[in-house]
């Protein structure tokens, strides 16, 4: 049987992480052998997950002009 490479892990523990049915601690348990490669991944992707979603903002018609006239 094929043991998961490091990115299906990933996957599967911020997939429980974000529905609430693990906790990080409780993912790296599952895999104390790659607990030390994990630990670093898991937080930063738990971390992105978490971050606002930022606001798209159209330019300003005069930016978007000079800018377009640039590329002409």
């Amino acid at each position: 049987m094929s043991h998961p490479d490091i990115a299906e892990i990933v996957d599967r523990c911020v997939e429980e992480i974000t529905a609430r049915r693990a906790t990080l601690e409780e993912c790296l348990a599952r895999w104390p052998e790659r607990r030390s490669e994990l630990e670093p991944l898991l937080r930063a992707a738990v971390a992105l997950t978490t971050l606002p979603a930022g606001t798209e903002r159209a330019p300003a018609p005069d930016r978007r002009a000079a800018f377009m006239a640039e590329l002409a």
